[in-house]
């Protein structure tokens, strides 16, 4: 049995590259719940144990004079179980930056993770070179880094996301000082492209971060909307009054129409998520497009406290009085500007008050 299937993945390679990727995405769509979830991160850690014990003995096997029988028994699979593991890594982090995203201020950071996820099969040929595979490796533990750190530390900001860079140097330093004693002269013919490449991606995820291309993870945005009128009951709910829409009407749920009566003000409702423990603050930046300058301007930063632990997200609200007919904004965004989601509207005055209904949220 041991053989048959050593010889089919053997004759198969391409089959069982794309369903190790897929089996790997479907196990991480059924499994990683929260991102504060302990059994969930100790699944990603798995495996990150499991690419680099593989890239490990991948390469000893590789660069070893002689092979005993079991490194000859493993090769095959080795190549298997790295994909298999960075797939799921990949697309659990999809699944965990996507939450905390905001689709316009990340979509470059989510297409490289589209790409890490996916592109796997077309580096198949780069993953035989050390370097490639240790860089690929560096990369999945500073992404689990960036979001288990605040966790950890039960806070967010500069200070924790520099820290999880250097607690995942530390980690890929530790793994290198074992590969370079079991591979002798052969790491040290490469040790300065490794090291090369590892500062690259260092550097990179640093720009991407400190330019806020980076979602604010572990912090997501579970539910926002402009509103009418908004009143939070004795038992914790917000009601609110809002126009009705059909579930088809695309252009009224992502860029509803706020009918202004009366100089009625707008309400803003957000629902953030934060990891049990993680207190911080967000605002409520308000913006209006300035259609004679081009360009957006920010008219109010609200600020908001977050007490994390809440599965729907910690509630809050903000109000605008002074709204005058044009398109608006709201982002929501940490205090170092990373944002978490938006909201887009616009204004128009109506002479006639138009039907409302009146709905409940945060049940």
């Amino acid at each position: 049995m041991f053989e048959n299937v050593k010889n089919f993945l053997t004759a198969h390679q391409r089959v069982a590259s794309f369903s190790a990727i897929f089996l790997g995405f479907i196990v991480d769509s059924l499994t990683l719940p929260r991102v504060d979830v302990l059994w969930g991160n100790i699944l990603l850690l798995f495996y990150i144990v499991v690419a680099a014990t593989s890239i490990y003995f991948i390469n000893l096997g590789y660069y070893a004079r002689t092979k005993s029988a079991i490194q000859e028994r493993m090769m095959p699979f080795l190549p298997f179980l790295i994909q298999f593991s960075f797939g799921a890594l990949f697309s659990g982090y999809f699944i965990f930056y996507a939450r905390s995203a905001s689709l316009g201020a990340s979509t470059i950071f989510l297409l490289m993770l589209v790409v890490l996820l996916f592109g796997n099969e077309f580096f198949k040929s780069r993953y035989q070179r050390l370097e490639f595979q240790t860089s690929i490796l560096f990369l999945a533990i500073f992404f689990f880094a960036i979001f288990y750190t605040p966790i950890v530390m039960k806070e967010i900001g500069a200070s924790v996301f520099i820290l999880s860079g250097v607690v995942s140097l530390l980690i890929i330093g530790v793994f290198l000082f074992f590969v370079s004693r079991a591979l002798g002269q052969a790491f040290w013919s490469i040790e300065k492209v490794i090291f090369r490449s590892i500062l690259g991606v260092y550097l990179f995820l640093n720009i991407l971060y400190f330019t806020n291309i980076i979602p604010p993870i572990p912090l997501s945005l579970k539910e926002s909307g402009v509103y009418h009128n908004l009143v939070k009951t004795t038992d914790g709910t917000y009601l609110v009054l809002s126009p009705h829409h059909a579930w088809y009407d695309l252009k009224e749920i992502y860029y509803p129409v706020f009918k202004r009566y009366q100089g009625e003000p707008a309400y803003f409702f957000s629902a953030v998520f934060s990891p049990t423990d993680l207190n911080t603050k967000v605002l409520h930046e308000w913006q209006y497009f300035d259609e004679e300058k081009r360009e957006w301007t920010t008219t109010d930063r609200l600020r908001m406290e977050i007490i994390g632990g809440r599965e729907g997200g910690y509630r809050g609200y903000s109000m605008k009085q002074s709204l005058v007919p044009g398109n608006y904004r709201v982002n929501v965004v940490t205090l170092r500007g990373q944002i978490l989601g938006r909201t887009n509207f616009s204004v128009i005055n109506v002479a006639e008050k138009q039907n409302l209904e009146m709905r409940t949220l945060g049940e």
